[in-house]
């Protein structure tokens, strides 16, 4: 956990996961500790995502190395996040919302609409959840891969107010057509349709 100031000068607390694969879980758990000024764990999180994506049916984003653990649940350690070359995201969006409703977020849904209209309806108020994708080379191998992160709307400057399990505060520019996500100089596209969104 950290503490960390938006380009807006207003400070924030950051969760860092602790498994290679449960980025959507931690920012599970950001939003709930956001939205109810609750701390779920990130065990508690990875659960409650689990219960709700099956444990047969893993995300069409997961990572080629992901997979299931040898009891039927998530192997959450077994995926690499980009940084490894291996993807990050371990789970859809459809679970992480009915996973954010279990906790009380009843109006947690993915809508069917453009990340950019999407990321627009987030704010500090009702967070979302945001699908990336890494492309190109990372460390002089081929990265290839998803990860997700909290979106918190627009800072004065514009951008979209990122909170990354992996690499703390960020920003994504929606100057771009496609709106970019570069945390440590390394680009990512959002996914279309895979926001989760935590207000109507």
């Amino acid at each position: 956990m950290s503490y960390v100031k938006d380009s807006d000068g207003r400070w924030h607390t950051i969760f860092d996961q602790t498994k290679g694969s449960s980025c959507g879980p931690t920012c599970m758990r950001m939003v709930v500790k956001m939205m109810q000024n609750r701390d779920l764990g990130e065990e508690q999180a990875r659960q409650l995502v689990e219960r709700k994506n099956g444990v047969a049916v893993l995300s069409t984003l997961t990572s080629e190395n992901g997979g299931v653990g040898q009891m039927g649940s998530h192997n959450w350690g077994n995926h690499g996040h980009h940084a490894s070359g291996g993807g990050g995201v371990g789970v859809g969006a459809e679970p992480l919302a009915a996973a954010l409703k279990g906790t009380g977020i009843k109006d947690a849904h993915v809508p069917q609409i453009y990340a950019r209209q999407a990321l627009l309806k987030t704010s500090l108020k009702n967070p979302g959840i945001a699908a990336v994708g890494w492309g190109g080379q990372w460390n002089g191998k081929r990265a290839q891969g998803a990860h997700w992160i909290v979106v918190a709307g627009q800072l004065s400057n514009g951008n979209i107010l990122v909170f990354d399990p992996i690499y703390g505060i960020g920003e994504i520019d929606l100057s771009p057509a496609i709106p970019k996500y570069r945390p440590a100089n390394h680009e990512a596209t959002l996914y279309n349709k895979n926001v989760v969104l935590t207000a109507k």
